[in-house]
């Protein structure tokens, strides 16, 4: 169940643009209920803390990549922090989308930036915290640049892109110095 609580948002947000089309209304409490929904999830989650589930994305030779997601104090702490956030950013959102052809838009980049910070919060190990952080990167670099017609919106954009990209290199030779060190990406095993 735990690790269905990133995908919610995903999920909400692949409902958005295609199947609701232009109605503007149901998007935004679409958005809304699905933060609501994940909110509950971590509460719920809250009760059974020290739990680690994985899942294998794929294998090369002798080892086996995992999307591991775990539910350790700092994690939760993050999690509550992301679920009460996220759904008074929507409720925000409400009353300031005023464009309703936009609103399609923000609430599928909103959603699935709220989905990688659930990924990167919940992440037990250095593949899902980069896959969650690569995640936010392009959500951010969307969010951004939202008002493209803007002349400010897209040059901050690519001046968050730029920053980001520098962190994924520096992330990418720290989990290269990792392996190299240890042998795996798994949080728990590097701590203890």
């Amino acid at each position: 169940m735990f690790a269905l609580l990133a995908i919610i948002p995903l999920l909400a947000a692949a409902l958005l643009a295609p199947l609701l089309g232009d109605h503007f209304d149901i998007i935004r409490y679409l958005a809304l209920i699905a933060s609501i929904i994940s909110l509950a999830m971590v509460i719920l989650q809250g009760a059974s803390p020290g739990m680690v589930q994985s899942v294998t994305w794929f294998s090369i030779a002798n080892y086996s990549f995992h999307i591991t997601v775990q539910t350790y104090p700092l994690n939760m702490l993050l999690l509550y922090i992301i679920g009460i956030i996220t759904p008074l950013i929507i409720l925000y959102s409400i009353g300031y989308m005023d464009k309703p052809s936009e609103q399609a838009r923000y609430y599928f980049e909103l959603l699935i930036f709220a989905s990688a910070m659930m990924l990167f919060a919940m992440s037990g190990n250095f593949i899902t915290m980069f896959i969650g952080w690569e995640m936010l990167g392009i959500t951010s670099y969307l969010l951004i640049g939202f008002w493209h017609y803007k002349k400010a919106a897209p040059l901050a954009a690519r001046k968050a892109i730029t920053i980001v990209f520098i962190g994924d290199m520096l992330m990418l030779a720290a989990m290269v110095i990792i392996w190299v060190t240890y042998g795996t990406f798994s949080f728990s095993y590097i701590i203890n």
